[in-house]
């Protein structure tokens, strides 16, 4: 069950909901008695098994006993927490002896919004503690609002942009027979306004979880040699090297052929973006254990070491160049990241600095090879 996923400003309850696992039932009218004056609403609960089970989108804090981390049900908890959603952080107030000699709940705080207190402890302590926690929450459904807002707001610039350039595409198919030294570049430029736009809308879709996959076996060998190949005529326009190293045998995964060449040509677009004329891109594929790699190598302009833990975020520049000319919105980057995330692999980034070139690495899953068996279903990952 996911923590607090659901909830929005327009439905959202002047009240707040607190699940509390206490150390004996006297203390949770006590609790309800304080905080009613608090517009708060108390639910108790008797295992932490229950207190995870019952943390749904109405919850907007945890209060409990140490002791409750006793439970069997500990490493739950800790998969619940871990597992929330980037914009949540669900706090949780944990009241302890002060002869505690559990661990416990020292192994939460490192993954999850703690506070340790010990009991027993002023009324006012607690009320404090508890008041500060919801304000908290209520800056997460803030930031989470925001990101609604915002992914809407891309989908419908996405939408609204498709039909103008539609029309601009059709009146430069009939100038084509025209001969014009401007049609270049309006032919350039509008295709490269259509791949934004097209990123926007399919960044929406994997936002909403509407973005669908057509996975069935594919040679990543293959997939990168030609993906490759049509990137050569641009690369050479450009008096670059692109050099392919590929092994003799197929490597196999189980995933979307078009998305991912879609991932493949977003880092090769980039490599021959970023990197000048008289310039190298080298393109590797490997398997490694029971992971299939492909890199991509570039002598470009390289990526400052600040940037590299943010480089997939949207919005992010994948390449900050000082002259401020290739910069783009980053859209590509974070639309490749979230394509591979969906196939269960990983995109890493690597640079030694400014003007060091990047590496950009695919990581994926192997699956066993093909066979008329298990064409048409999902393979398990090679051993």
């Amino acid at each position: 069950m996911s923590v607090a996923s659901h909830r929005t400003s327009e439905h959202e309850s002047t009240s707040h909901h607190i699940l509390f696992l206490p150390d004996n039932p006297y203390d949770v009218e006590t609790a309800r008695e304080v905080f009613t004056a608090y517009d708060v609403h108390i639910t108790a609960v008797h295992s932490l098994a229950a207190l995870i089970e019952n943390t749904d989108d109405t919850v907007d804090c945890l209060l409990l006993v140490e002791e409750a981390l006793q439970s069997p049900h500990f490493d739950r908890l800790k998969t619940f927490l871990e597992q929330q959603p980037a914009w949540s952080d669900l706090p949780l107030i944990i009241t302890t002896r002060s002869d505690s000699k559990s661990h416990r709940a020292w192994q939460l705080i490192p993954i999850a919004n703690i506070t340790l207190v010990e009991r027993p402890l002023p009324i006012r302590t607690l009320i404090s503690l508890v008041l500060s926690a919801l304000r908290d929450r209520l800056r997460q459904y803030e930031i989470r609002q925001s990101i609604t807002n915002r992914d809407h707001f891309m989908a419908m610039v996405g939408h609204e942009l498709r039909n103008p350039l539609t029309s601009i595409s059709l009146a430069l198919q009939l100038l084509d027979d025209t001969e014009h030294p401007v049609l270049e570049i309006l032919h350039t430029q509008t295709e490269n306004l259509k791949r934004i736009v097209d990123d926007l809308r399919e960044l929406g879709r994997i936002t909403r979880g509407e973005l669908a996959f057509d996975k069935t076996h594919v040679d990543l060998v293959e997939l990168t040699k030609e993906t490759t190949q049509a990137f050569i005529p641009i690369a050479t326009n450009q008096s670059m090297t692109l050099e392919i190293d590929l092994p003799d045998s197929p490597i196999w995964i189980y995933g979307d052929l078009v998305r991912l060449r879609q991932v493949l040509g977003n880092l090769l677009s980039n490599a021959i973006r970023y990197t000048p004329e008289e310039g190298y891109i080298h393109v590797r594929a490997r398997s490694i254990g029971e992971t299939a790699t492909v890199t991509v190598s570039d002598s470009g302009i390289g990526i400052p070491p600040e940037d590299l833990d943010h480089i997939f975020d949207l919005f992010t520049q994948a390449h900050r160049d000082t002259t401020g000319s290739r910069e783009g919105l980053g859209l590509g980057l974070s639309l490749a990241n979230s394509i591979v995330l969906e196939h269960g692999g990983e995109l890493i980034a690597d640079s030694p600095g400014r003007g060091m070139g990047s590496t950009f690495s695919l990581h994926l899953p192997l699956s066993d090879p093909p066979t008329e068996a298990t064409e048409d279903r999902p393979p398990s990952a090679s051993r």
